[in-house]
């Protein structure tokens, strides 16, 4: 939160979040997710997340993120189903998929957006093959 202030000193202001995301509709094609379809998953993950430091519980993230549960949902089977699809027998090509979206430009700028994208992919792939958390 940041401070402005006012006649009688100093009040806290919650960081401006702008426009709503659009909401989110799944992967692109009714066969087959590709690296885009988990980018656009993780895009709107990061885009809903509440600011950092703006929930201090789960039932606070759970109130925040409530009118948007089943795009998060849905968001999280495509990254899911993702993993099933590609190599999940062998860690090595799961370690450098995983590697490629957190390296990746569009959350490596922003501590938020790397650790939503880390934790989804943590979360949606923990038991697919060897992939563990």
């Amino acid at each position: 939160m940041t401070m402005m202030k006012t006649t009688g000193g100093m009040k806290a202001r919650k960081p401006s979040r702008g426009p709503p995301p659009p909401p989110y509709t799944g992967p692109r094609f009714a066969e087959g997710i590709d690296e885009e379809d988990v980018h656009a998953a993780l895009q709107f993950l990061v885009a809903v997340e509440p600011p950092l430091g703006s929930v201090n519980t789960r039932e606070e993230y759970e109130a925040a993120t409530l009118g948007r549960r089943d795009e998060i949902k849905a968001a999280m089977a495509t990254i899911k189903t993702f993993a099933e699809e590609s190599q999940p027998t062998d860690l090595g090509a799961m370690q450098r998929d995983y590697y490629g979206f957190t390296n990746d430009a569009r959350y490596t700028g922003s501590r938020k957006a790397l650790a939503v994208v880390t934790g989804a992919l943590n979360e949606a792939w923990n038991g697919i093959g060897p992939w563990r958390r």
